[in-house]
């Protein structure tokens, strides 16, 4: 500074630094409760410019943020998820000295419209707080908080620590979100609990990294499309839960919202008004997920078929048992699974009347269970996977019951192809009845072709699923022979 010498510098430092403190001293307190807070702020609402009133499932979702280390929220447009992460995260800035925040994009534009938008809502606290910056997108605060607003990319973090809280906005549709995630987690270790990570969108593909941060660790009544179905509906309403890893989890559909919510036939006013095709405004307004070319069941065609009830009576009707054994004794992970189909001959048509699904015990326990069954439903035929545990569960079968109508069926990927696809040509032609059963419809819509495999997607089974292929299989609707059937029997020792 030409003509200032050191002395002058430093009286003007202590000037500026009094100025700032006394401008600090002036300041409103901020309200604890985030939707306190955010009634202070102007925004753009239905009706234009308001103050923004927070709704009873925005207050929900920012009770779970603040109780959870990371909130996972699948959305819908017109809910303000989006104004509410950067409001929560403004709100965590003001009150927290040194606080700093990374909110992650899918582009720049995106990016700098959050930015933007940020800085909309601190011209309505200027008795709270000021900035002490004009950069686009950097927001820093005159008790040193700064907000970062970054296009998403795998090196965007790189350089930041003692990060409070991550935002990934529309991260669905982030590419290489799991590289990008994986790269900014550290960045937030030096808080440990007291981090906060968010992810917000509306639904894209049903399947991949994006799609397992939803569905996976989720408790068994929570599978998120079986939730997203009920609440398109109008079965459920929004959901918010915990799951069993401790991460919150919210499904947040427009319906909720007091003003689009009340309007009839909204979603047919969006189409006509915005041009968008049906499965496009589906994604957007409804929380559908896309069913991209990995999943093997329509999620319409499963919704249809199973309809009924498990009627756990056959009638006079011969019936047929299709087994999916645990790979291995206690595996907490796999379960042992059984399907017990009875068919009608005179309308070539089975229906899925009982089925057993366990886990976490001895193959023992699971054969005895089996058994059970058996002598129950006195089956035409048993076809049992044949895998690593395979034989010796159906020789204990044979010891336990000499007269049963045993066979094996040889598991390759070949054979996995054949029954799946005659199971769907079964449903698609209506020649299955099943039960609206929660089991089943999670491990149909989890149910994926993955390179030449099929199974479940991450963190799902397909158990319950196969056993019914395989039962399948076993019944009359199976006209062609197959080579992968091995009859069997074993010699009392």
């Amino acid at each position: 500074m030409v003509g200032v010498n050191l002395t002058q510098l430093a009286k003007i430092e202590r000037q500026l630094a009094s100025m700032a403190q006394a401008k600090t001293s002036r300041l409103k307190p901020i309200p604890e409760r985030w939707e306190e807070f955010v009634s202070l702020i102007q925004i753009r609402t239905a009706n234009g410019y308001g103050s923004f009133e927070a709704y009873d499932y925005q207050i929900k979702f920012s009770d779970l943020v603040d109780r959870c280390t990371e909130t996972v929220c699948i959305k819908t447009r017109q809910t303000g998820l989006s104004t509410l992460a950067i409001s929560k995260c403004l709100h965590w800035a003001i009150k927290t000295p040194g606080f700093t925040a990374l909110v992650f994009s899918r582009g720049q534009k995106e990016s700098s419209a959050l930015a933007a938008r940020t800085r909309q809502m601190l011209e309505s606290l200027e008795d709270y707080t000021t900035t002490v910056s004009d950069s686009l997108t950097r927001i820093e605060l005159i008790n040193g908080s700064t907000i970062h607003f970054l296009n998403a990319s795998v090196n965007a973090s790189r350089g930041y620590d003692s990060v409070h809280c991550l935002i990934f906005d529309e991260f669905t549709f982030v590419p290489d979100l799991e590289q990008i995630v994986t790269s900014a987690y550290p960045t937030t270790s030096m808080l440990g609990d007291k981090a906060r990570i968010i992810y917000i969108s509306t639904p894209n593909l049903q399947s991949g990294f994006a799609f397992d941060k939803i569905n996976s660790n989720n408790p068994e009544d929570r599978d998120v499309l079986t939730q997203c179905e009920l609440i398109r509906e109008g079965k459920i309403p929004s959901q918010f839960w915990v799951d069993n890893q401790g991460n919150g989890k919210a499904l947040i559909h427009f319906k909720d919202h007091p003003i689009y919510g009340s309007k009839p036939n909204y979603l047919e006013t969006v189409a006509s008004k915005s041009g968008l095709p049906f499965d496009k405004v589906q994604q957007e307004y409804n929380l559908s997920f896309s069913s991209s070319e990995e999943m093997v069941f329509n999620p319409a065609l499963v919704t249809s078929v199973c309809s009924g009830k498990l009627t756990k009576s056959p009638g006079k009707r011969q019936v047929f048992i299709g087994v999916d054994p645990n790979a291995s004794s206690g595996n907490k992970s796999d379960y042992f699974a059984a399907s017990v189909l009875a068919y009608n001959a005179a309308e070539e048509t089975v229906e899925l009347i009982d089925y057993m699904r366990v886990r976490g015990q001895t193959l023992e326990y699971s054969i005895y269970q089996l058994l059970d069954i058996c002598k129950k439903y006195k089956p035409a035929k048993v076809l049992l996977e044949s895998n690593n545990s395979g034989n010796f569960v159906s020789e204990q079968m044979i010891r336990g019951d000499s007269s049963l109508p045993l066979e094996m069926f040889n598991t390759n990927q070949k054979s996995k192809d054949v029954i799946i696809s005659r199971l769907t040509w079964a449903m698609e032609k209506s020649a299955i009845k099943l039960p609206d059963d929660r089991v089943l419809v999670q491990e149909f819509l989890s149910f994926a072709r993955q390179g030449n495999k099929l199974g479940a997607i991450s963190g799902k089974h397909d158990d319950l699923l196969m056993s019914l292929a395989i039962a399948l299989e076993a019944s009359p609707l199976s006209d062609t022979p197959n080579p992968n059937l091995i009859s069997i029997s074993f010699s009392e020792d």
